[in-house]
């Protein structure tokens, strides 16, 4: 039938799609294509390296032409999965390679809207002695396997192949085209608790619980503002007994980080909110 030919067909755009440009003797930060070793898997997307040769600095890049659900400071459905599947491939590769639009010699790597990471393309392999034929792309391969839709592809080195594998996956209705719901999501309505339950690891009846990954609100105090744009310190204090039945009062505080969005109650200190968010670290 045309479902279970639909089903049987699949086209390997990762695999298909080459990396052509020579990495052998350059330095991703200087010709826009090196060689370089992870230091740390960040999320779906993102990943800090360092280069094999040259500057010895953290690179920390953004891969281009995806945008994979959030799985850190904001939690979204199928960012988990997405932020897996980046680290398995990150994890099991022998050799890394780091190339931008420009890899072949133009200049140097460009950075992104917020100025701090480099928009990369990512190339694995899991050979030891590897020709530039047995690299695949991790961008391309989180977008066919529909951990990401593709985005921003107009004029990019590899359109072509990114649109292609997000029709695909959109058409087999992988992951985040899925009608189904992210069996790694917390899709509860929040849990209401106190400062003092998240911060100690207790339930509302003093049983150690596990608060990460969880929807709660709980009332707090505007202490201070930032690091982060829109983000801000809360706290509130919490009455305690000492071992010989003298109380104290101890202060509890939480970063409460926004996605760079600006509430303005979060902006002003004193004020007393009603917080509700998801419990990460």
């Amino acid at each position: 039938s045309a479902e279970s030919q639909s089903q049987v067909e699949w086209d390997d755009y990762a695999k298909q799609t080459k990396l052509t440009h020579d990495y052998n003797g350059k330095e991703f930060l200087k010709d826009g294509i090196g060689e370089v070793t992870l230091v740390t898997k960040v999320d779906g997307d993102t990943a800090h390296f360092k280069q094999k040769s040259g500057d010895s600095g953290t690179i920390k890049g953004r891969y281009n032409c995806i945008d994979t659900p959030e799985s850190t400071g904001m939690l979204e459905p199928w960012g988990h999965g997405a932020s897996e599947y980046n680290g398995k491939l990150l994890k099991e590769a022998k050799h890394i390679v780091l190339s931008t639009d420009k890899a072949d010699g133009q200049g140097a790597p460009a950075l992104d809207s917020t100025g701090g990471r480099y928009l990369i393309y990512v190339w694995v392999t899991t050979e030891e002695h590897p020709v530039l034929d047995d690299f695949i792309c991790v961008n391309l391969a989180l977008c066919q396997e529909g951990w990401s839709k593709a985005k921003g592809t107009s004029g990019k080195e590899y359109a072509d192949a990114f649109i292609s594998a997000s029709v695909q996956a959109q058409t087999k209705k992988l992951h985040v085209w899925s009608d189904d719901k992210d069996p790694d999501f917390n899709y509860a309505d929040p849990v209401k608790v106190t400062l003092q339950n998240v911060i100690d690891g207790k339930d509302s009846k003093g049983q150690p619980y596990d608060w990460n990954g969880s929807k709660v609100t709980f009332d707090a105090y505007v202490a201070a503002v930032g690091p982060d744009q829109g983000a801000c310190y809360v706290v509130r204090d919490f009455e305690k007994t000492n071992p010989d039945g003298t109380k104290y009062m101890q202060r509890y505080g939480m970063y409460i980080f926004t996605q760079y969005i600006v509430y303005s109650p979060l902006q002003t200190i004193g004020n007393e909110l009603e917080i509700s968010g998801t419990v990460s670290e």
